[in-house]
C-alpha cells in the first residue's frame, strides 16, 4: 500500500488552478488526452474550492483500495466518455498543467471518436446523467441518484452548473452496458464538491447486484438419487433433473399417448413451474403448447402429468425430465426478476438460503423495498419468513406471504460508508424476492412539495385499451356516456386527430413506449417481441433518475413481449384476473411507496376489451350468453369463414351495448382514479395523459372488433393532455401516439431518444400520420394527411410509384365509404411521403422473434389471439 503521502502507482495528482478558471480532469492515452471539463466558466474562487475538494478526494480513493486505482479510474473516464460527460478527444503531447488529473488507460479512434475498451461496449442512447452504482461513501454519487443526481436538473438545483458539460453525439445503439463503479465514482467527485449537505441520496441495491449461482443453492436442496443439479448457460439459472424409467409412464386415453406423474418431491419442491425439457435417449422433444394431445415427437406438461407421444409409438425407454430455474436477469445495471405477477428491479432470495450486499447509507436515510413469494409445490404451507440484518443484526423480521409487502424500515441516522446488508428467506420451499430495494431520505416530503424545493414534474399515462375515440363527446361521442372522462377533456388539450401506429395491442404499445413506428421497433406480429437494444421512454427516464412503474393487464402489454424495459416495477394481471379497480389499486400502492424521486407511471386496462363485462364487479356472464347464440348460430350455418364473419355481424348491436357497459365503468374508476391523484397533489401538479392504444369496429366495414385492417374506427384514438402551465386547447392538426414519447421526454428534462415523432406542443401543422399492420398473415399502411387518407401495401414500391389500393377524403365521407383510389391527389399524397415512409419500415434492430408458442399461449387465446 502506498503511503499517506504517496498517491497510488500511475495516479499523479496535482492541486492548483486551471487556466480559463474551470475545472478540469485530463485522461491519458499514450499520446493522446481526454478532458473532463466544463463549459462555464464560475468564479476562479468556486473553481479552486471545488476543484481542491474532488482532487483531495480522489487522492484518498487512490489510497484506500485497489479498486479506485489507476486503471478503474481511467475506464471511470472511459465510461463518462461514452455518457456524454466528456469534452472531446484530441490528439498531442499530453498537458503538464497543475490541477490536472493524468490516467493511463484506453484508446482513441481518429481524432474525435473514442473507442471503448474490449470488455465492455456502449450502452446506447443515454439521454442524460447515468444511473449509477450502490455502495459509494457519502461524498460520492451513489445509487441512481445521489447528490448532483439524475434525479434533479444538474444546471437548475446546483449551485454549480460548471459541472454540466454539454451532451455528446448519441452513440449507435448496441449492446447495453451499465457505467462501472468507478464511473460512479468519477462523476461523484466531480459533482460532490459543490453538492449540499441537504442534497438527498438514492441508492438502489439491486444495481449491480449478482445472485449466488443457482447450482450452488441448489446444490444444497434434498435431492432423489435419480435426480441431478445441472448448470445453465447463464450462472443464475439452472436445471433439475429427474430420470425417468419405463415403470414410471403408462398408457394415455389416446393411441400412442404416453403419460407419467409430474416430480412434485425431492429437488423440484422448489419451483413449480418454469421451462421444461424432456430428453429420450439424446433426442430432446419438442414441447406442445397449443391445446390437444402432443403429436408424435412432442410432449405436453400440465401441474401433475407429462404426456408424451414418442415418434416409433412404442412405449417409452429411460427418459429424463427437467425444469429450468432462474433467479432472474441483470437489466440496465439492475437485477430484474418476476415473482407472481410482478417483475422489477430485485434481490432474489430462495428459502434457506441469503443474499448479502456492502453499501454506504446516506445520512438519514430508510430501506424500502417489496417482499414477495413464489411458493413451490408446497403451495398453502406454512408462510414463509424474510428477515434482512444490516451488520448481522436484524432490522427487519416477519412471516409474509404477499404479493405486495411494502416495507419502509429507518436505518442509523448517520449512516455509515460500508455497511452489510443481508437478506434471507426461510420457511417453505420457494423462491423470496426483496422487489425495488433502495436506500432512500427518511425525510422527502409529499407529491405536494420536496424539502430540497422544486423537482421535475411526475408523469402519468392512462392507457385504456380498445377505447375509441368517439366514446368521448368531444370526439362526436354520445352525452353522458364518459362524465368523468368528459370533465377531463375540457380541462385539457385535446388532439382531435390523433391515430395509432396500429389496429392492434402489440405494435401500438411499442410504439408509444419508443417512439418508433412499428416496421423501425420490429414487435409487428404475435411472435415477435420489442429488442432489448430499443431504447423506451421509461428507460431513458429511469436513467435519469426517474422512480419507473407499469400496472397492466398484461397479454400483449407484458414482460413476454419486451415491454417491460425500463420499468423498476411491472405489474401484470392476465385474464380472467382482469379488473380495473384492482389495477387501479395496483397503482395506488405504486403511489404510495413515494421515495422523493419523481414519478413515470404508467396505467393500463383492458376494462373495454373483449369478453366485454357489465358493472364494478365486470360480469361476463350476458356476453358468454352472446357467444353461445353465436355457437348456435355457426352450428346451423356451417364453420366456415364467412359464416363466423356473419355470425358475428348479426351479434353487431347486443355487442355495441355491453362495449357501452364497459365504458361507463372504466369512466367511473377513472373518476375514482382522479379523486386519488387530488387527494395525493398529483393532480394539478403531475403531467397527465389519456389515450388508448386502437379502437373497436361494431359493423362498420362489415367488420368486427380490432386488427386485420386500418379503417378510422380502428386506429383514431382519444388523446388528452393535462398539466401545470398547459391550456385547454382543440388540436385538428394530425399527431400518432409514437409523438408521445417525443413530449414527455423533455418534459422530464431530458432528451427523447431520438426515435421519431414530434412533441405534441408543437403540433403547429399537418403533418402524415401513419398506421400499419406488419403481420405476417396481413400487411397494410393507412398514412392520413390533414383530410385526406390513403391505403397502400408497405413496400417501398408501393410508396415511391404511388399504388394507392383505396383513398377518401375524411372531411366529406368520415365513415370512409366513397372510395377515391382515382383521384390524382391520392397518387401524389403517396409518392410525397415515400422517402419518410421507407425510413419508416427500416428497422432499428434485429428481430427478436418468440417462436411459434408465443401464438399459443393460452392467456392470449381467452381474449381473442392465438392461432393464425
Amino acid at each position: 500500500m502506498p503511503s499517506d503521502d504517496e498517491p497510488a502507482a500511475g495516479l499523479h495528482l496535482y492541486v492548483g488552478m486551471i487556466p480559463q478558471a474551470t475545472l478540469g480532469f485530463v485522461h491519458e492515452f499514450g499520446d493522446h488526452t481526454a478532458d473532463l471539463t466544463s463549459s462555464d466558466r464560475p468564479h476562479p474562487r468556486q473553481v479552486r474550492h471545488q476543484q481542491e475538494g474532488a482532487v483531495e478526494q480522489l487522492t484518498g480513493l487512490a489510497l484506500r483500495s485497489p479498486i479506485h486505482a489507476a486503471e478503474n479510474i481511467g475506464q471511470a473516464v472511459e465510461d463518462l466518455a461514452l455518457l456524454g460527460l466528456v469534452g472531446g478527444i484530441r490528439a498531442g503531447d499530453p498537458p503538464r498543467k497543475r490541477g490536472q488529473l493524468k490516467l493511463r488507460h484506453g484508446r482513441v479512434a481518429g481524432e474525435t471518436g473514442y473507442v471503448p475498451s474490449d470488455r465492455h461496449k456502449a450502452r446506447p442512447s443515454l439521454s442524460g446523467p447515468p444511473a449509477l452504482d450502490a455502495g459509494l461513501p457519502r461524498g460520492a454519487i451513489g445509487g441512481d441518484s445521489g447528490p448532483m443526481s439524475p434525479s434533479l436538473p444538474l444546471a437548475r438545483h446546483r449551485p454549480c452548473a460548471s459541472l454540466s458539460p454539454p451532451m455528446a453525439p448519441r452513440p449507435a445503439p448496441t449492446t447495453p452496458r451499465r457505467p462501472s463503479l468507478a464511473a460512479a465514482l468519477l462523476l461523484g467527485l466531480l459533482t460532490g464538491a459543490c453538492s449540499r449537505a441537504s442534497d438527498p441520496t438514492w441508492i438502489s441495491l439491486s444495481r449491480g447486484f449478482h445472485p449466488t449461482p443457482a447450482v450452488e443453492v441448489a446444490g444444497h436442496w434434498a435431492a432423489g438419487p435419480a435426480d441431478r443439479i445441472l448448470p445453465a448457460e447463464d450462472p443464475a439459472d439452472a436445471w433439475i433433473e429427474r430420470t425417468l424409467t419405463p415403470e414410471d409412464w403408462r398408457a394415455g386415453d389416446e393411441p400412442g399417448v404416453f403419460e407419467a406423474a409430474r416430480p412434485r418431491d425431492g429437488a423440484f419442491r422448489h419451483r413449480s413451474d418454469g421451462q421444461t425439457r424432456l430428453v429420450f435417449g439424446e433426442e430432446v422433444l419438442t414441447r406442445r403448447h397449443a391445446e390437444g394431445p402432443p403429436q408424435p415427437g412432442e410432449y405436453t406438461v400440465d401441474a401433475d402429468r407429462i404426456r408424451v407421444a414418442p415418434v416409433d409409438g412404442g412405449a417409452p425407454g429411460p427418459s429424463r425430465f427437467a425444469v429450468r430455474i432462474t433467479s432472474g436477469r441483470e437489466r440496465n445495471g439492475k437485477w430484474h426478476m418476476r415473482g407472481n405477477g410482478s417483475l422489477g428491479a430485485a434481490i432474489p432470495v430462495w428459502s434457506g438460503s441469503s443474499e448479502t450486499i456492502t453499501t454506504a447509507i446516506p445520512e438519514g436515510s430508510q430501506l424500502l423495498f417489496v417482499t414477495n413469494w413464489s411458493a413451490g409445490t408446497e403451495d398453502g404451507a406454512s408462510p414463509p419468513r424474510f428477515r434482512v440484518l444490516l451488520d448481522d443484526e436484524p432490522i427487519f423480521d416477519a412471516e409474509d406471504d404477499s404479493l405486495q409487502g411494502f416495507r419502509r424500515i429507518d436505518l442509523p441516522p448517520g449512516g455509515a460508508d460500508a455497511a452489510r446488508l443481508t437478506f434471507e428467506v426461510s420457511g417453505p420451499p420457494g423462491l423470496g424476492l426483496f422487489l425495488d430495494p433502495e436506500l432512500a431520505p427518511v425525510e422527502h416530503g409529499s407529491y405536494r412539495g420536496r424539502p430540497w424545493g422544486e423537482q421535475r414534474p411526475d408523469l402519468i399515462l392512462f392507457l385504456a385499451d380498445t377505447f375509441r375515440a368517439d366514446n368521448l363527446a368531444v370526439y362526436g361521442g354520445e352525452q353522458g356516456l364518459t362524465p368523468n372522462l368528459d370533465r377531463f377533456a375540457s380541462e385539457s388539450v385535446r388532439f382531435l386527430a390523433a391515430r395509432s401506429t396500429s389496429s392492434w395491442t402489440l405494435p401500438s404499445i411499442a410504439s408509444i413506449l419508443t417512439g418508433l413506428h412499428p416496421g423501425q421497433h420490429g414487435a409487428t406480429d404475435k411472435d415477435l417481441a420489442l429488442p432489448d437494444s430499443i431504447e423506451t421512454l421509461a428507460e431513458s427516464l429511469a436513467a435519469s433518475g426517474y422512480r419507473t412503474g407499469a400496472i397492466t393487464d398484461g397479454g400483449f402489454f407484458s414482460q413476454g413481449f419486451g415491454l417491460d424495459q425500463g420499468f423498476s416495477w411491472f405489474r401484470e394481471t392476465s385474464f380472467p384476473g382482469w379488473n380495473v379497480r384492482t389495477t387501479l389499486a395496483d397503482a395506488a400502492a405504486f403511489l404510495d411507496r413515494d421515495d422523493g424521486r419523481p414519478v413515470f407511471l404508467l396505467v393500463h386496462t383492458y376494462r373495454v376489451h373483449a369478453p366485454y363485462r357489465v358493472g364494478p364487479q365486470e360480469d361476463h356472464s350476458t356476453w358468454n350468453e352472446l357467444m353461445k347464440r353465436g355457437y348456435r348460430a355457426l352450428a346451423e350455418r356451417g364453420n366456415t369463414r364467412h359464416a363466423r364473419e356473419a355470425t358475428l355481424l348479426s351479434l353487431a348491436d347486443p355487442m355495441r351495448e355491453l362495449y357501452h357497459e364497459g365504458v361507463r365503468d372504466l369512466d367511473a374508476a377513472f373518476g375514482d382514479f382522479r379523486s386519488d391523484l387530488e387527494r395525493r397533489g398529483l393532480f394539478d401538479r403531475a403531467h397527465i395523459l389519456f389515450t388508448s392504444d386502437h379502437g373497436e369496429a361494431f359493423g362498420e366495414h362489415g367488420d368486427m372488433e380490432h386488427g386485420k385492417d386500418l379503417w378510422d374506427v380502428k386506429v383514431r384514438v382519444p388523446l388528452l393532455l393535462h398539466g401545470p402551465g398547459i391550456e385547454p386547447a382543440d388540436i385538428t392538426s394530425s399527431v400518432s401516439l409514437l409523438d408521445i414519447t417525443a413530449t414527455l421526454a423533455p418534459l422530464a428534462g431530458v432528451a427523447d431518444p431520438g426515435h421519431g415523432g414530434t412533441s405534441l406542443l408543437a403540433a403547429d401543422g399537418d403533418r402524415a400520420s401513419y398506421s400499419w399492420l406488419l403481420e405476417s398473415t396481413r400487411k397494410e399502411l393507412a398514412l392520413a394527411l390533414g383530410t385526406r387518407k390513403v391505403f397502400c401495401l408497405p413496400t417501398a414500391e408501393a410508396l415511391s410509384r404511388g399504388e394507392v389500393e383505396r383513398a377518401f377524403r375524411l372531411d366529406e365521407d368520415p365513415g370512409e365509404e366513397n372510395d377515391l383510389v382515382g383521384e390524382p391527389w391520392a397518387s401524389e399524397l403517396l409518392r410525397s411521403e415515400a422517402e419518410h415512409g421507407v425510413d419508416y419500415l427500416t428497422p432499428r434492430a434485429e428481430a427478436h422473434s418468440l417462436g411459434a408458442a408465443a401464438r399459443e399461449r393460452a392467456d392470449l387465446r381467452q381474449i381473442g389471439y392465438g392461432g393464425e
